[in-house]
């Protein structure tokens, strides 16, 4: 009985907990949010619609994409060009990139251009800097057929960039590898929190645990979840096969936002920290295909 009365206890204590952080970030002025779109989607794609839906405050900008690899690099410096400029007038508090956006917020990060929260969905990272520039043989994923002139774009890169590192075999930007100078990183900045799916066929998982085995900063966790590339789930879609686990309420996307909005500002507005239970309190936080969550 007694055990039983502690429990009921702690249960109230828990439920009262969450009351008092709800309705301090209903009075809290809500996050701006940036939102970075991939390859295949733009302002008016299904993650855009819904973080505008539930942020007064939120922005994403159409960026180019070309077909070919040597227009290509000119697209990506434009559209790096794009988001840096949307930085600097929109102020967000929170960034979100997803796919080839979330290579750009990368990118961002390790430029030194941002250092602040970040949502990192399905991040083509790898995809972007070594698949396509690196080697020359493989056809341009993202367009069928070979291009002739794919060893232009590194030497572009190399000419205009002397000072940054393209090496092969590589799977994370300087801010992120642990094997670079202090100068390039920025420890301090996030907190970040990656999500991929399983059953994504595009970008191999393996890239994004090998992004956050590399990570030189402790606020960064990654989240695994029963979905494909799209990441629908986050956006309270169900998954494309039926046979997925569903998603965690706290693991939808604005929820993440606002996890990470409040794990950045837990001590200037006097929010808990992420507790036990929370996919920021770990390092790794995987959905099993029964629905059941592993912590790490």
């Amino acid at each position: 009985r007694e055990a039983a009365r502690r429990a009921r206890e702690a249960a109230s204590r828990a439920r009262e907990a969450v009351r008092r952080e709800e309705a301090a970030r209903k009075a809290a002025r809500p996050p701006r949010v940036l939102f970075v779109h991939g390859l295949e989607s733009g302002p008016h794609g299904l993650k855009a619609r819904y973080l505008a839906e539930r942020f007064e405050h939120s922005l994403c900008v159409a960026m180019p994409n070309s077909a070919t690899a040597t227009s290509f690099v000119h697209d990506y410096e434009e559209c790096l060009e794009l988001q840096r400029e949307a930085l600097a007038a929109f102020k967000p508090d929170v960034i979100v990139g997803s796919s080839f956006g979330g290579a750009l917020c990368l990118d961002l990060i390790s430029r030194g251009f941002w250092i602040g929260p970040a949502v990192l969905l399905c991040p083509a990272h790898r995809n972007i800097m070594h698949r396509i520039l690196r080697d020359p043989s493989r056809e341009f994923p993202f367009r069928r057929g070979s291009d002739p002139h794919i060893r232009l774009p590194l030497l572009h890169l190399r000419r205009r960039f002397p000072e940054r590192r393209f090496y092969p075999g590589g799977t994370a930007p300087p801010a992120w590898d642990a094997s670079t100078s202090g100068d390039h990183g920025h420890p301090e900045g996030g907190p970040y929190v990656v999500v991929h799916g399983k059953r994504d066929t595009v970008v191999d998982i393996a890239d994004s645990r090998a992004l956050l085995a590399k990570a030189q900063t402790a606020c960064a966790s990654l989240v695994e979840v029963d979905d494909g590339h799209g990441l629908k789930t986050l956006c309270g879609v169900p998954a494309d096969d039926p046979d997925a686990a569903p998603l965690p309420p706290p693991l939808l996307l604005d929820r993440l936002v606002w996890g990470l909005w409040d794990a950045a500002n837990w001590r200037e507005r006097g929010a808990r920290r992420p507790s036990a239970g929370s996919p920021f309190y770990f390092r790794t936080y995987s959905i099993g295909p029964g629905g059941e969550s592993s912590l790490g």
